[in-house]
């Protein structure tokens, strides 16, 4: 597989192949170590749930802001990928009964756990004002938008350190590490209330896509572009008055791709368009 983008730093290729048991990438023909290198080269953001944000797991709340703060901040991949090594080789000890092996595995998690916290606290004050935005431009309605980052206090590095010392018998029942960033969660209210109980299913897409749409002016505001967008099943979930203002606010941000299997005759469209249709499997332009 192989993709052709242009930037304002010129023309670049990147590469994937894979013979089932190997994968090899590329970019312009050299060989790259890893997938995760082409990170924050071309950015771009997926839409294909607006609801996975609030009805989803933790786990997919902090891959929201991850993936934002990476493609933004190339750095901030090397801590989530120290920490997460550090915490598997610490778990493992955990389950093996080690304790006095634990110490220099705490110490690499704690450098970065800091930063973590430190970086998704940052980004997560500057995407809740831009969100607040975006829902009201979905909606034509002011909304009382919020959002908190849940972790258990600010924590230096050697909060981190005390903590999981004197947490290190009761995780050793467990065999895992019950206590940082990985086990944080981004918490989205609407009028003082949790957003997943208190709003419509309609209202959860549209608090979703809100937080996307402000994702991209977070990454416009460091990178000086729009990411490439990518939206699946567009306009599901709004009626047509929302669906046009979703529209209008896509007229603003740079190149999107969308599907839908709804006829594009019913869109007011305020760009050049270029149309795909597959049908039964055959592509056509």
């Amino acid at each position: 597989m192989e993709a052709h983008f242009v930037t304002d730093e010129g023309r670049t290729r990147a590469s994937f192949r894979s013979d089932g048991k190997q994968r090899q990438v590329f970019l312009d023909g050299a060989p790259l170590k890893s997938l995760s290198e082409l990170l924050g080269l071309f950015p771009s953001v997926t839409f294909i749930s607006g609801h996975e944000l609030i009805r989803g797991t933790p786990r997919d709340r902090r891959r929201f802001l991850d993936l934002f703060i990476t493609q933004r901040e190339k750095s901030y991949l090397h801590h989530l990928s120290r920490f997460a090594r550090a915490v598997s080789q610490r778990n493992q000890l955990l389950k093996l009964k080690q304790p006095d092996a634990l110490g220099p595995w705490e110490e690499e998690m704690a450098k970065s756990a800091t930063v973590i916290v430190q970086k998704r606290q940052e980004a997560l004050a500057a995407i809740e004002p831009l969100a607040k935005e975006q829902f009201e431009a979905l909606t034509e309605t002011p909304h009382d938008l919020g959002l908190s980052y849940s972790t258990s206090q600010p924590l230096t590095e050697e909060d981190f350190l005390k903590k999981w010392h004197q947490e290190r018998s009761k995780e050793m029942k467990f065999g895992q590490t019950l206590f940082g960033p990985h086990r944080d969660d981004l918490f989205i209210h609407s009028h003082g209330q949790p957003a997943k109980t208190f709003l419509s299913a309609g209202q959860q897409w549209i608090v979703g896509t809100a937080l996307k749409l402000a994702g991209l002016q977070f990454l416009k505001e460091a990178t000086g572009r729009f990411p490439l967008v990518l939206i699946d099943d567009f306009g599901l979930h709004l009626d047509d008055e929302r669906q046009q203002n979703y529209l209008n606010l896509l007229s603003t941000l740079g190149q999107v791709f969308i599907t839908t299997q709804e006829p594009l005759e019913r869109f007011q469209f305020h760009n050049d368009l270029k149309r795909f249709e597959i049908t039964q499997g055959h592509f056509k332009r």
